[in-house]
Parts: C-alpha cells; structure tokens; sequence
C-alpha cells in the first residue's frame, strides 16, 4: 500500500476513471428507453444490495450497527432517504436532457453547499463566492434554455418534452443532497460497509413504495436489457470504491475540483461520440461559465494565487482558520 501511495496523482487517476465508467455506465442505461426511472433504481438498487450485503457479511459491518443513538440512526436513513430521492431525479434527468448538461448541473453541487452554510450557518460569504454564483446561475440558464426565457431557440434531439420538469426536480435534490456531506462527516465512525449496504436497503424500500403507491407498471427488461442493468449496478459500486480511494490517496480540493471539471468534459465528449448530439452555442457559453465557476470555487478551498481584488479575502480567511 505504501509503495501504491508514492504514485504521483493516483488519486486523480484514480477520479478520472470513475467518471469515465460513470459516463460510461449512463451511456449504457441512456439506450434503455422504456424503462422509467423508479423501475431502473429498483433493479439498479437490488444488484448493489446483493454486492453490499455481501461484503457486509464477509466484514461483519451490518446495516445499521448496534450501539447507535436514536440520532445517529435517524440521520442514517435521513441521509439514505435524501440519496435515494436525488438518484431517482438524477436518472429520470438523464432520460430527459443530454449527458452533459445532467453532469452539469450536478457537479454545482459544492456551490449550493456554499449558500445554504451561508443561509443555515451564517459561514463568510466573500467576493470568491460572489463571483462563483455570478458565473454559475447565468451559466445554468443558457444550458438549461427555458422556453419562457429563449422561445426562438430549437433544442436538438437530447432535450425531451419534460426536461424543464426534469432540470428543476434535479437542481432542488442537488440542493438538497448537498447536505448529505455534513451527514456522511457527523457518521463518519460508522464503517463504509455499513453506510453503503443501509443506503442500498432504504433505497430499495423506497422505490417499492413509489412503484406500490403510484401504481407503475414494473418495466420487464430484455436478457440484453438485464445484463445491461448488471453492468450499471456493478458499475455503481465500482464508482463508489474508486471515489473513497481517491480521497485516501489525495487531498479533498485536488479531487474535487478534477471530478468536477473532468465530469463535465467527459460528459460532453461522450455526448458527441456516443449520441452525436452536439451542443449548441449557448449550451457551450452555459458549460464554459459553470465550469469556470467550478474551478473558481476549487481554487478558494486549494488556496491558490487569486486576483488581486480577492487577496484581502484569502488573507481573512487565513485570519479565521488560524482563530480555529
């Protein structure tokens, strides 16, 4: 292990993987075009649970461990609950907008995290942050072109007829999910086994109860629909894995900032190779301006060398971490 630490940039390798067997992996379920979201995370969460359970029981790392408080039980499922709500907006945007622009707005993430501390947490909110939001919310209007904003603007063929519906239930779970990080922080003494194999159980619950109560119709996949959706659930888990070794190999603002940025790119690649939909030149002004406020946002958490009018900030905020 120590020999595989000494790699220069492992951890970014290691990243770049994962969001390339992410595209990849959506790419694959993208060609199912029947089947409906609640369907696919039922199958997708069933083959993950079968993984999960297993490792659970090699490692002795239930679901929910005994000796857990009342709280940290329910933070657990509140965060598997949360989880399992943006996966299914997730999967159900990625049948209705093109690859890229579901990786995008996606990856603005860590930017709501930034406004929620500032509104729930009352954390500093400087002219970094200002710039970020300046270039992130015009950036997701271009990519996102609502009808009522662009009326004249033909979207190509990725765009379906609920995408408007499907980028705001995406945008308020990607809201939402951003709290699932401070979660994952405060049970960070639960064992990964137990954190993956609990989310896949709730998850599974859940999207029985969405197919009970909305009375939908179980999509019957094809043998070669199935080995599809094999392919995606085993994929699931790699990305996860990779993800946390990632994080043990690098620091926390290197790999986010590449997992990002390289997401998006990716995305966009393998929208034009894969579906031959290529954007159009407000879609790529959008993608520019949140990528550029993605990179902005990194480089405030690598403390990098900033503009000018910015250095009275990162010097304050020096002063803040010192007080800590």
């Amino acid at each position: 292990m120590r020999r595989v630490k000494r790699i220069p940039g492992l951890g970014l390798i290691l990243v770049i993987l994962k969001n390339l067997l992410s595209i990849i992996a959506d790419s694959v379920v993208k060609k199912i075009e029947n089947i409906d979201s609640v369907s696919l995370i039922f199958y997708r969460s069933l083959i993950m649970l079968i993984i999960t359970m297993t490792w659970s029981i090699v490692k002795d790392q239930p679901p929910f461990p005994s000796g857990l408080s009342r709280k940290d039980r329910a933070l657990q499922v509140v965060r598997c609950l949360i989880s399992g709500v943006h996966v299914m907006a997730a999967y159900f945007a990625l049948q209705q907008m093109p690859l890229s622009v579901q990786k995008l707005i996606i990856s603005a993430r860590p930017i709501f995290t930034v406004i929620l501390a500032r509104v729930f947490l009352k954390e500093p909110f400087g002219k970094i942050d200002v710039v970020t939001i300046l270039l992130m919310i015009p950036g997701l209007i271009l990519v996102i072109q609502p009808p009522f904003i662009f009326p004249e603007v033909v979207l190509s063929e990725g765009y379906k007829d609920m995408f408007l519906l499907a980028s705001i239930l995406l945008v308020i779970s990607t809201i939402v999910h951003s709290n699932v990080s401070v979660i994952k922080r405060y049970l960070r003494k639960i064992p990964i086994g137990s954190m993956n194999s609990s989310r896949e159980v709730v998850l599974v619950i859940t999207s029985f109860l969405f197919i009970y109560i909305g009375d939908i119709n179980v999509y019957a996949p094809s043998w070669s629909e199935k080995l599809k959706l094999v392919f995606f659930g085993c994929s699931s888990v790699i990305q996860v894995t990779l993800g946390t070794l990632a994080l043990r190999f690098e620091k926390a603002g290197p790999v986010s900032i590449v997992d990002r940025s390289s997401a998006i790119l990716i995305a966009i690649v393998s929208q034009i190779i894969f579906f031959e939909e290529i954007p159009n030149t407000l879609a790529i002004g959008g993608l520019t301006l949140v990528t550029l406020a993605v990179l902005v946002q990194g480089a405030k958490k690598l403390d990098l060398k900033l503009p000018k009018f910015l250095g009275k900030e990162k010097k304050a905020n020096r002063i803040e971490l010192s007080k800590v």
